[in-house]
């Protein structure tokens, strides 16, 4: 498996259906269980464009049962979403 970068997962307006969402998501595993991967974006006209990372597990991840999303996050590695204020870390590859 090769880690992902923040660049390759793609940012998704969240005014699409679940659907649309779902297609055009990263297909990839997060902490080693298959995923779907992506950046909601929405856009509000008094504070501006807000962005949160999106996780949806094929199977429902030990922690965080079938999905995730935190406005909170980065990634300065490859393959290591950092998230949260405590540390928080979600190994994502391809």
């Amino acid at each position: 498996m090769k880690p992902i970068n923040l660049n390759q997962i793609p940012v998704i307006d969240s005014k699409l259906s679940k659907e649309e969402v779902l297609e055009k998501a990263l297909e990839g595993f997060a902490d080693d269980k298959r995923a779907k991967i992506f950046i909601s974006k929405t856009n509000d006209d008094f504070y501006g464009p807000k962005e949160k990372i999106v996780i949806i597990w094929d199977q429902p991840h030990s922690e965080f049962g079938e999905d995730f999303m935190t406005k909170y996050f980065l990634m300065n590695k490859p393959g290591i979403l950092k998230w949260g204020h405590e540390g928080g870390t979600i190994q994502l590859n391809k």
